[in-house]
């Protein structure tokens, strides 16, 4: 009997041993198969990885059987096109889509081989569920496990032959991210996977140019570097004066607008390179007599007349060669590539962000209804805790609504019946939580156009993000039990049927106002007159740097004005104009008008004191710190203490304690009371110059001319080469959109965008006088002065009560 015992206790030892040994290999056979460089990534990518569903997974093969190539490195053959034109693209979350354009020449189409793509994810990505999905022209090119936390993982995909065509090609990115073991919301901000932009793009065939362009029509098929920045070389053999910059600045608009550059940065190099990196072009721009030997033998015999060519570089790719006789030619040529809508001064306000967004971003300039349909977004079905969608619209230069008016969604979606009442969705526009509303509902209620009211206070002209963001939880969220995180189950479900109304809002241009003119140019890319620019030395990394502002600003109008190079402000004191250079350069009279300090030059020529931010205390200060410390804990006990941070903060004297107490006191009252601040109800109407702090790279300042019936809007920075370097920063998309107030300060190292609002400002009518658009340009304005608007309603009070006393007397009994 014993023997048999031993042996059944023997059997179930194997038994158990043999099922640990399973159970260990199944938790840790993923993560060792990431960690081998080479082999083991490549079998994750034919095997699928382990689900605990029972379903496949793992890597898709490509269209046609191909198999899906996967290296921890990139190949040897490297990427001739970079993918991402935002950088690195992170997605956070548990779902989230992003869409753009890429343009290609019709030799590229017929050179592309491989599509590259590289990601890394965060730990807490359940690899079992997650997926990573890439879309090319609508249809699926990658799918696979979202299974690489250890490092960055690289997948050749094959695209088959007619996937691709010249012009513009659809590129869509897709991410479902479950967390491992946490089922709250909260667990959904560790969620992310981001796709690594120098390292995803395209492959073409070994021995094959790229870079090779036939006409001007090709110019978006330049595309961008792995920071998704178009580098404009434009080379220029002779030394800069008024004219050669002029026609820089005026090249530079018509390059961003023909190649529908998002972010294009221009460099000035005095000798032609002997090769293009991949989103550079190099353009030649010179008279015929000045060009290098080996280009002026590719121009007929003779020639005198404007040339907008393309020649070939020592490593086969193209240049843009710009060139004629005289000046005008020269002219001539860069006008040939102004798109047509663009030098059209009547033409229709457009947005052109086809590189960034799919589908286009709409122009809203009145009122409007229209679909999530209509802005890209789908009727889909959503199983996890947090949802998010992105929509985007672009508003007129002179929108002024911010603090009157309210957009609505009205909102189709179903809700399942187990939600919490906690679930709610949130409506956050530019990043700014707008609206949250509770989600109420009984079994089997639907929303049918439930109206979201969403104030207009941080929509701004130019593009605007809506993110519609639902949170949803449940009973067994709170339990958490095996198999919680992976559950299919819809939990929530957007109809593309739903609507943005959005609400005639006033239309008013305003000075300062820098928001408007980094969308849209306001208010010099709207008039027909020439636009004065002052360079503040003749540097080419000052005319490189105002070059990029123009190029880019233009972009976001989508228009392209004449430049005047102006050598002195005498000129431009009635006008509005641009100003830029480096602050030793700059006269001291421009830094006032704007609102800066006159003494900025010698700030700026100061070495920086950012190290001094960490200050290292010595024995000795830290003893005086600590005797001034016990001082005054000792002076005033703990209950004085506590009592006088209360009444206002432990101030230097009694005077000023007195005098914050009873400040803070009162604007908290206001504030607690009526939702408003002190600022709100007595705004400051006195100018204030701002002084820089230490590690500033570049300001961007605005304010009126000194004759008061035009703008000046003034770019400078500590030297030439940071104005240079500092803009081609500056104006990253990400970044761009920050810019506004009358002094804009960004600080590179850190990528810091501080904005200084406006004291006041002066309207500039930019339509005719309209009643109802008086209306709510009145009401918006009132709407920011609350004091002039409560004294003002006190006025006709007492007139209306005035009025009807005389009246009475009048015609009433005596």
């Amino acid at each position: 009997m014993s023997a048999k015992r031993s042996a059944t206790v023997a059997v179930l030892l194997c038994a158990l041993t043999l099922s640990l040994v399973l159970v260990v290999s199944l938790l840790v056979g993923v993560p060792l198969a990431a960690e081998d460089k080479d082999v083991r990534i490549a079998q994750v990518a034919q095997v699928a990885p382990f689900d605990i569903r029972g379903g496949g997974g793992g890597g898709a093969p490509a269209p046609g059987g191909t198999p899906i190539t996967t290296a921890s490195l990139p190949a040897d053959n490297p990427i001739g096109r970079y993918l991402l034109p935002m950088g690195n693209l992170r997605f956070s979350g548990e779902r989230n889509i992003r869409s753009w354009n890429i343009f290609l020449t019709r030799e590229e189409v017929s050179a592309v081989q491989d599509l590259r793509v590289t990601y890394i994810n965060a730990i807490t990505v359940m690899p079992e569920v997650s997926r990573l999905t890439v879309f090319i022209n609508e249809r699926q090119v990658f799918r696979s496990a979202i299974a690489s936390s250890s490092s960055p993982r690289t997948v050749d995909i094959p695209l088959p032959e007619g996937l691709l065509h010249a012009g513009a090609n659809v590129v869509r990115f897709e991410a479902e991210q479950r967390h491992r073991v946490v089922c709250s919301v909260a667990g959904t901000y560790e969620l992310w996977t981001d796709i690594v932009a120098a390292r995803t793009g395209l492959v073409f065939s070994p021995g094959v140019g790229i870079g090779r362009f036939q006409s001007v029509d090709e110019l978006p098929a330049v595309g961008f570097d792995e920071n998704g920045q178009t580098t404009l070389a434009v080379v220029v053999p002779e030394v800069l004066d008024t004219a050669v910059e002029r026609q820089i600045l005026m090249l530079s608009q018509a390059l961003a607008l023909r190649g529908r550059f998002i972010h294009p940065v221009v460099r000035l190099p005095d000798t032609l390179p002997e090769e293009s990196r991949p989103g550079e072009l190099v353009v030649v721009m010179t008279q015929n007599h000045r060009l290098p030997r080996e280009l002026a033998s590719r121009l007929p015999p003779g020639s005198s007349h404007a040339i907008v060519d393309f020649v070939p570089l020592r490593d086969k790719s193209s240049a843009l060669l710009i060139t004629g006789g005289t000046a005008g030619d020269i002219d001539r040529a860069i006008q040939s590539i102004v798109p047509r809508f663009a030098a059209d001064p009547a033409a229709k306000p457009e947005v052109d962000m086809a590189s960034f967004y799919y589908p286009e971003v709409p122009f809203i300039s009145e009122g409007t209804s229209i679909s999530l349909s209509q802005l890209g977004v789908e009727s889909q079905e959503f199983s996890g805790r947090r949802f998010v969608t992105t929509l985007t619209l672009a508003l007129p230069a002179d929108f002024y609504s911010e603090a009157y008016g309210e957009a609505q969604l009205l909102l189709d979606a179903g809700f399942a019946t187990s939600l919490l009442h906690n679930s709610n969705f949130i409506v956050s526009v530019n990043g700014n939580t707008t609206v949250v509303q509770p989600i109420e509902v009984r079994a089997g209620d639907l929303w049918d156009q439930m109206p979201i009211r969403i104030p207009l206070r941080h929509f701004r002209p130019g593009v605007n993000t809506i993110e519609l963001e639902g949170v949803f939880e449940t009973t067994e969220d709170s339990i958490c039990a095996p198999g919680t995180t992976i559950s299919n189950q819809p939990r929530f479900a957007l109809f593309d049927s739903s609507r943005l109304i959005i609400p005639d809002f006033g239309r008013m241009g305003r000075i300062p106002d820098l928001g408007a003119f980094s969308a849209r140019g306001f208010p010099y890319w709207q008039s027909t007159e020439p636009l004065p620019v002052f360079l503040a030395d003749r540097e080419r990394d000052t005319a490189a740097a105002a070059a990029t502002l123009v190029a880019r600003v233009a972009f976001g109008a989508q228009r392209f004005v004449t430049i005047d190079i102006v050598p002195s402000l005498s000129s431009i004191r009635q006008q509005g104009a641009l100003l830029v250079g480096a602050a030793a350069q700059m006269p001291v009279a421009v830094l006032a008008q704007v609102g800066l300090v006159q003494d900025l030059r010698a700030i700026w020529s100061q070495p920086s004191s950012a190290p001094e931010e960490t200050v290292n205390l010595g024995l000795s200060d830290y003893d005086s710190v600590a005797e001034r410390f016990r001082t005054r804990q000792s002076a005033t006990g703990n209950t004085d203490l506590r009592e006088a941070w209360r009444r206002g903060g432990v101030a230097a004297d009694a005077d000023t304690a007195d005098y914050q107490g009873s400040e803070r006191g009162f604007s908290g009252w206001v504030k607690e009371t009526f939702d408003l601040s002190v600022d709100d109800l007595l705004p400051s109407w006195k100018p204030t110059l701002y002084t820089p702090t230490s590690g500033t790279s570049l300001i961007l300042a605005q304010g009126a001319s000194p004759g008061g019936t035009g703008a000046w809007t003034v770019m400078t920075a500590g030297t030439p080469a940071m104005l240079s370097n500092a803009i081609a920063r500056l104006t990253r998309p990400e970044l761009w959109t920050r810019v506004d107030g009358k002094i804009t300060v960004f600080r590179m190292s850190s990528d810091t965008v501080k904005v200084i609002m406006p004291e006041r400002t002066s309207f500039v009518p930019t339509r005719p006088a309209e009643l109802f658009n008086l209306h709510r340009v009145a009401a918006n304005w009132l709407s920011e002065n609350l004091l002039v608007y409560a004294l003002t309603l006190f006025a006709v009070c007492i007139l209306l009560g005035a009025s009807a006393y005389a009246l009475l007397n009048q015609l009433g009994r005596r």
